[in-house]
């Protein structure tokens, strides 16, 4: 028994049954692909899950395509909209500007700490 249809579940669940075990999967939702879902929001498809499969994810995108699920284009031109702190952000790239500004102040607290304190840690 495999608690969780998620795609870290349903390959196990694979992997098992091709060694001729009897396997059952349950999950709490009554969908598989654990944290990777999309759905419709305002007439537009958009991811809502905390999961994001890419192009390159080659080995998820054919299991998922194997366990019946559908997968929704992702567009990779133009600029990336970003919503936080309750504003609508854009930006160009792979990686927000806001995640460069955390490591930065991040690094800067860190430098606070003297490495013997961090060591104790």
């Amino acid at each position: 028994m495999i608690v969780g249809a998620g795609f870290a579940g349903l390959s196990a669940a694979e992997r098992l049954g091709s060694m001729g075990l009897s396997v059952t999967v349950l999950d709490g939702r009554d969908r598989v692909g654990g944290r990777s879902f999309s759905g419709e929001v305002a007439g537009v498809e958009v991811d809502l899950g905390a999961t994001w499969v890419s192009p390159r994810h080659t080995a998820i995108r054919d299991l998922a395509k194997r366990m019946g699920c559908t997968t929704t284009g992702q567009f990779n031109q133009g600029r990336n909209v970003l919503w936080l702190a309750g504003r609508r952000r854009t930006y160009k790239g792979t990686i927000p500007p806001v995640v460069l500004t955390g490591l930065r102040a991040a690094e800067r607290v860190a430098g606070l700490v003297s490495v013997e304190e961090k060591a104790s840690v």
